[in-house]
């Protein structure tokens, strides 16, 4: 027999909206975390270190939290919050600048990432 609340009433139970919020939002934010790896996955295996799975979808999830359009729990990813992707390193021991060169300055073109 393991611990603490079980599933049912977790899904069920009005004391438990707050963590029934709280998780669809964590698994919004996951879900679109894991398409924008998808989208990267030829970089990330060159550049990305063992923790910037968990760095991007923490970082997606406070994206997320900044969309002020849907209610709490039905928060997502805005395109115009975006921009706080800009300087997110793949790999904190090195900064794609310093693997590829203080010289190089080509654009990088993500294809649109819609998590619906």
């Amino acid at each position: 027999m393991k611990g603490g609340v079980d599933k049912a009433r977790i899904q069920t139970d009005p004391n438990f909206q707050r963590t029934r919020e709280n998780m669809a939002e964590f698994g919004t934010a996951a879900g679109t975390a894991k398409l924008l790896r998808i989208q990267l996955n030829n970089l990330l295996r060159t550049f990305a270190d063992n923790t910037m799975r968990n760095r991007l979808t923490s970082l997606i999830h406070r994206i997320q939290k900044s969309d002020s359009a849907n209610a709490r729990g039905e928060r997502i990813f805005l395109e115009e919050n975006s921009t706080m992707l800009k300087g997110f390193e793949f790999n904190q021991a090195s900064s794609l600048k310093m693997l590829l060169g203080e010289n190089w300055n080509q654009p990088m073109t993500v294809p649109p990432v819609r998590p619906h």
